[in-house]
């Protein structure tokens, strides 16, 4: 973990920040099991970005748990190792000064790693985490990391690797880590696929129209040649179309083909 605006810093500013949240108001909103002790004594943990359902069952011994809470704006007032923390990851100046002022301050959410031993598992629950002024009453955390200020509108700009920074930072170097890969959502793009019902529907409906268009003209233009050879055969000379008539047929027949388009896009508008 490195976080941007006072790199030098990291590592003090984290474990400042860590002690002064084992005593501070916290309210707790979603947690998820991230790791357990394996029968042989050692901490797996599994990485992924996606926290929204536990990634593997407690077990005997130490389960890794990953909590997200919120701290109150009057709380990250009245602790400057909170704010010096916040102001080292937020990123526009304008949103950093927010946090030298009691009015200014805002409300934020911290991600923090805890070690919950399988005795305290039935503390995980609202009425003892939300919220919680001594969080170390129902395990160790070791690792702590911003994830909101004020909803969302300050953006946060720092450098997170889970697993380095559970290593480095949290102390666990001797744990086994396994990394759980996620699928991207769908995009938007894909909604608009060939293969897509509405696109399918209104392209069977558009070839139809068009295939009906073409025999209509192939029947017209037989039609035509047939009452030729007729004339021919009787020796009356074919009948030559004017110019006012040819445009007078081709506006005709364009505005046939118009009047079809238009009750087709009205069908699916």
């Amino acid at each position: 973990m490195l976080f941007k605006y006072n790199p030098q810093n990291t590592k003090e500013l984290h474990n400042a920040a860590l002690n002064c949240l084992r005593h501070t108001r916290l309210y707790a909103y979603s947690y998820c099991c991230i790791g357990h002790t394996e029968p042989n004594g050692t901490l797996h943990v599994f990485i992924s970005k996606d926290k929204s359902n536990n990634l593997c069952l407690p077990k005997e011994g130490y389960s890794l748990f990953y909590i997200e809470c919120s701290l109150s704006d009057k709380r990250v007032s009245q602790n400057k190792e909170i704010r010096d923390l916040m102001q080292a990851v937020v990123r526009h100046k304008i949103n950093r000064l927010a946090f030298n002022n009691y009015h200014t301050t805002p409300t934020i959410d911290l991600g923090i790693y805890i070690l919950v031993n399988k005795s305290n598992l039935n503390m995980l629950t609202k009425e003892y985490i939300t919220p919680t002024n001594n969080i170390d009453s129902v395990g160790h955390i070791i690792l702590c990391k911003p994830v909101r200020a004020a909803n969302g509108l300050f953006s946060l700009d720092f450098l997170f690797d889970e697993k380095e920074a559970l290593k480095e930072l949290g102390g666990l170097q001797n744990a086994v880590f396994t990394i759980i890969e996620t699928t991207p959502p769908i995009t938007k793009k894909s909604l608009f696929r060939k293969h897509s019902r509405g696109y399918l529907q209104l392209s069977a409906e558009y070839s139809k129209h068009e295939t009906t268009t073409k025999n209509t003209i192939t029947e017209s233009i037989e039609r035509e040649e047939a009452q030729s050879n007729k004339q021919a055969e009787a020796g009356v000379e074919p009948h030559q179309l004017s110019h006012t008539e040819t445009i007078t047929y081709g506006i005709n027949f364009l505005t046939e083909i118009s009047l079809a388009f238009e009750k087709l896009c009205t069908k699916y508008h």
